[in-house]
């Protein structure tokens, strides 16, 4: 039902958001998304937007946005939902002022899951598009 699949989002939602995994040269976040979903929430904007001042005056820092969908349906639709995702964060980014040059997006639809497609938590794990920042 609705009501079972907000309760749910909302207990993945309270895991997952505030975590930033870094690795040397590379910082890693993640945004999530709903089924077939392309908008970004106001949670994802706002994790966004805490992580542009950790790059958005550094020149030497490069953006890549990757999208990625569940393992529910056809391939072609992930492929394309998931590169309309990585899509809304470039644009999101644009419009905050990030130059174009140091932005590149892309999609790889199912073909890179975090989780299990089994079950709906691994299902919404997997609906995100990483925010990839490459220091030079």
């Amino acid at each position: 039902t609705e009501a079972r699949r907000n309760a749910l989002m909302e207990k993945v939602k309270k895991y997952i958001y505030g975590k930033t995994e870094s690795s040397g040269n590379m910082t890693m976040k993640s945004v999530y998304f709903g089924f077939n979903g392309t908008g970004l929430s106001d949670d994802a904007k706002k994790e966004i937007d805490a992580l542009l001042p950790s790059f958005i005056n550094d020149p030497g820092v490069k953006v890549e946005v990757v999208g990625h969908a569940d393992g529910q349906g056809e391939w072609s639709i992930n492929a394309y939902v998931s590169r309309l995702r990585a899509e809304t964060v470039y644009r999101y980014l644009r419009r905050k002022n990030v130059p174009r040059n140091r932005l590149n997006y892309f999609g790889r639809g199912n073909a890179y899951p975090v989780a299990s497609n089994e079950n709906e938590v691994g299902r919404t794990l997997n609906r995100r598009a990483e925010i990839i920042l490459i220091k030079n």
